[in-house]
């Protein structure tokens, strides 16, 4: 995978999956992920969008629901599905928490 340049904009980055500002009413949900072009017959590594949210949250949840930090190459089974899920949703709570801290570090701050 090639190096990925975190944009200014990006507000959440977990794994390959990320939710970013798009303009001053959206959020964008994205997954880097590998993309064929059907006209240059070429496969390339890039950022690819996924849907439209109005939180963080709802993105968050977004990325749960939509298992976009699952890879499906990689199910062989309904437990190895769930224990993907699992690992998702603990990623998820995780970057929570961060962001708690981060809120919590900038309110003291103040």
């Amino acid at each position: 995978m090639e190096a990925r340049k975190q944009d200014k904009s990006t507000l959440v980055e977990i794994g390959n999956v990320r939710i970013r500002r798009n303009d001053p009413y959206n959020l964008a949900v994205e997954r880097y992920e590998s993309v064929y072009n059907p006209i240059k017959k070429t496969e390339t590594n890039r950022w690819a969008f996924k849907g439209y949210v109005e939180t963080i949250a709802e993105g968050l949840n977004y990325i749960v629901t939509k298992d976009l930090l699952i890879d499906e190459n990689l199910i062989e089974s309904l437990a190895g599905y769930l224990e993907m899920h699992r690992r998702s949703v603990k990623l998820i709570l995780s970057e929570i928490n961060v962001l708690k801290e981060r809120e919590h570090a900038q309110s003291d701050r103040t």
